[in-house]
């Protein structure tokens, strides 16, 4: 997983432009696999608001469109709140609700443990 902190201090069409076209990219490639053992993988962006998170999220998918979904997205405030692994606080392209990282069981411990 790769982590962006968005502090809103640049327009949403350089985000797309100079993060997500060459995220997207680095997840794809050779460098990435040599490093990571495979291509999937998760940018995670955490942004200012709601505002911001949906506007960003909308140039991700102009921009990488079925690509989009390596992405995901919160807000500063959901992360002092929430379990940032496994409360469903992370925003995808294309989704009606958002998701969590990691499944956890109803006693809160993932399942692999």
């Amino acid at each position: 997983m790769l982590l962006e902190f968005d502090n809103a201090t640049h327009p949403n069409e350089r985000f797309g432009r100079e993060k997500v076209a060459p995220g997207l990219a680095y997840v794809k490639s050779q460098q990435y696999r040599k490093r990571f053992g495979d291509n999937s993988g998760r940018w995670l962006i955490v942004t200012t608001g709601m505002v911001r998170m949906k506007n960003l999220m909308r140039q991700t998918h102009q921009v990488v469109g079925s690509g989009a979904g390596v992405f995901l997205f919160t807000i500063f405030d959901q992360t002092a709140t929430a379990n940032i692994l496994t409360d469903p606080i992370w925003w995808q392209v294309g989704r009606e609700t958002p998701v969590a990282l990691l499944a956890a069981d109803e006693r809160g411990r993932h399942p692999d443990r």
